[in-house]
């Protein structure tokens, strides 16, 4: 099953699409931005984080075997990087508090819809 959720950032323009799959491949191949974006050759694990920097659109794909803090806190965090680099936000000490804030509700958002995910795993 793909298990497809998205949600926009209030203060910052970008919408963070999450996208459940049986393996990545698959997941890629469920979104046609995203495989025009890789093409037919590209490597992958068990999560992985794109940005689609001319519409802001960011995509997390996950495996459903390895839904691990691990792996979605690894994602979330590239996510992170990607908005903060893309309005010229650089990690410092003057800086740290945009990134924690941003990052805790960006995991906050990602484990909401893993959670939603395996209770609908579980219910079929």
């Amino acid at each position: 099953m793909i298990y497809k959720r998205k949600f926009k950032l209030q203060i910052y323009p970008a919408t963070i699409n999450v996208i459940i799959a049986d393996s990545i491949p698959e997941a890629v191949e469920s979104n046609k931005r995203i495989k025009d974006y890789l093409g037919e050759d590209y490597s992958y694990g068990s999560g992985m984080c794109l940005i689609e920097k001319s519409s802001f659109q960011i995509f997390i794909l996950l495996t459903n075997k390895e839904l691990t803090s691990y792996i979605i806190t690894h994602e979330t965090l590239h996510a992170v990087e990607f908005i903060t680099d893309k309005i010229g936000i650089y990690m410092n000490s003057d800086t740290i508090e945009a990134f924690t804030y941003l990052n805790g509700y960006i995991n906050e958002k990602v484990f909401q819809i893993v959670e939603d995910y395996k209770k609908l795993e579980n219910e079929s």
